[in-house]
């Protein structure tokens, strides 16, 4: 059985300004389709395998559920809610960022 995939508001806010910078600050469009469409694979992957990807190294984050999805220079923070059969994509941020410090 599948596994749903929800995205919050935080998450679809970190991508919309993810891929704007990507397209218009960086001129690349096509770089920022192309992260897109990596990520639309990863929610695929993730409705039948949600527990793929490693649980968060940071203590706090790893007894909240938390794992981490490394796609191109970015890393999805997800959780999964086995009772609802649900993966909640939570947010995303830039690989140098110190993401467990912003969650």
């Amino acid at each position: 059985m599948n596994y749903n995939i929800s995205v919050t508001n935080l998450a679809m806010h970190d991508l919309a300004n993810i891929t704007r910078y990507i397209s218009e600050e960086l001129c690349n469009p096509t770089a920022a389709t192309s992260l897109l469409d990596t990520i639309d694979d990863c929610y695929k992957n993730l409705e039948t395998m949600p527990m793929m990807f490693e649980r968060c190294n940071n203590s706090r984050l790893r007894d909240m559920g938390y794992r981490r999805a490394v796609i191109k220079n970015y890393i999805m923070v997800y959780r999964i809610a086995e009772s609802e059969r649900t993966v909640y994509i939570l947010r995303f941020f830039y690989g140098a960022q110190e993401y467990e410090k912003l969650i």
